[in-house]
């Protein structure tokens, strides 16, 4: 019972508009790749869906980085306060020198 209440708070903190709008945005995002793609994808991969599949991938990392961002208490976020900003500039500036 505990754990049903719990599942249901989570729940309520998800605005439903924006789960439906992203959706929508990334399946037309990958109906539009994999039309723009197929020659470019078959003649450099040997697979026309070579690069829906690695949108895909990108896809799955991204939408679990969100979720576990959304777990973690907005408290834990406020703490951290300008250090996140901080580390992620100097983690894109290792990545992108």
């Amino acid at each position: 019972m505990a754990s049903n209440k719990r599942q249901n708070s989570l729940l309520n903190g998800i605005d439903n508009l924006f789960v439906i709008a992203t959706i929508f945005l990334l399946i037309g995002g990958l109906v539009m790749l994999a039309s723009a793609s197929m020659p470019i994808a078959v003649k450099n991969l040997g697979d026309p869906y070579g690069y829906v599949y690695k949108q895909l991938t990108s896809i799955a990392l991204g939408l679990s980085a969100g979720l576990v961002a959304f777990l973690i208490p907005s408290r834990i976020w406020e703490k951290f306060g300008i250090l996140l900003p901080i580390l992620a500039i100097a983690a894109h500036n290792s990545f992108h020198s």
